[in-house]
């Protein structure tokens, strides 16, 4: 199986180095556009996986989506909900599958979950997210209109994977808590906000994510009032390397059978559909309704 790779920076060479480790063949090819390829050099091509800059996801999802290939694109797929749309009318023309890389849902710390859906059905949730957002990409301008709920969208969809997963259909953004630090260079931008998922209007999901942290935190809470118990399951912060390694996997699974995912699985890769969420959750937090 061929796999293109556009985009040959750390995160294209990431995607190669684990596609590689699962048997797939990497093409590399790290382009300034979309526009003005030869692509009669790339016509055995079984996929593509674009890990370019973030801005440009939307022209490369235009440009590949006639081949029909199946398609990974780093997250996030595109910069808001506008492009979404634009993206998923094409989609839907060539019908072409795309997936987002939220390399979260196969952390192996998560699969208890997956193994417990059900006796966690009627419990609360409550996931705890701390990280410094600034550490990761010091030089980045993270701005109120792009910047930290783009870059590190990762748990707002594990949020809405898990919420899914036990039944809560009302997801809600419930608190919105604005960072402001004249060092940083903005004057504010959206940090720290809660997501409530809900069934019948009863908050059984309260996740708290903070992007301007001084410690790093990631932790689920599980808990039952009858028969009453209580479980935390840590987030190893080092523990990636699997998730990339499964991911890559499950891509190349996916292609070779043209298979859907299994929405009931929790370590599955996200369709473009589901990324339209979490952009409804961002735009949300920013007032952009």
């Amino acid at each position: 199986m061929k796999v293109l790779v556009i985009g040959f920076g750390s995160a294209g060479q990431r995607y190669a180095k684990y596609l590689l480790k699962a048997g797939a063949e990497v093409l590399a090819y790290d382009p300034i556009s979309a526009d003005n390829v030869d692509w009669r050099k790339y016509d055995n091509v079984d996929a593509f996986v674009i890990a370019s800059p973030s801005k440009t996801h939307k022209a490369w999802l235009l440009e590949l989506m006639k081949f029909k290939k199946p398609i990974l694109v780093e997250k996030p797929a595109v910069m808001n909900l506008e492009q979404w749309e634009e993206v998923h009318k094409v989609q839907l023309k060539y019908e072409t599958p795309i997936y987002v890389a939220y390399q979260m849902r196969f952390l192996p710390s998560l699969w208890h979950i997956q193994n417990n859906l059900e006796r966690y059905k009627t419990a609360k949730f409550g996931f705890r997210f701390g990280f410094d957002v600034r550490q990761w990409h010091p030089n980045n301008s993270y701005t109120p209109r792009d910047g930290i709920l783009l870059e590190a969208s990762h748990e707002i969809d594990l949020s809405l994977r898990i919420s899914r997963l036990l039944d809560r259909y009302d997801i809600a953004v419930s608190e919105i808590t604005n960072f402001y630090d004249p060092t940083f260079g903005v004057n504010e931008c959206d940090s720290r906000f809660r997501l409530c998922g809900s069934t019948a209007g009863f908050c059984r999901h309260d996740f708290h994510l903070d992007y301007i942290h001084p410690t790093y935190e990631r932790a689920i809470t599980i808990q039952s009032s009858v028969p009453k118990w209580r479980e935390t399951i840590t987030i190893d912060k080092d523990g990636m390397e699997p998730a990339y390694q499964l991911q890559a996997e499950e891509f190349m699974y996916r292609v070779d059978t043209a298979s859907q995912p299994n929405k009931s699985r929790f370590y599955e890769l996200a369709t473009f559909e589901e990324s339209r969420e979490v952009l409804r959750i961002i735009q949300e937090v920013k007032g952009d309704r």
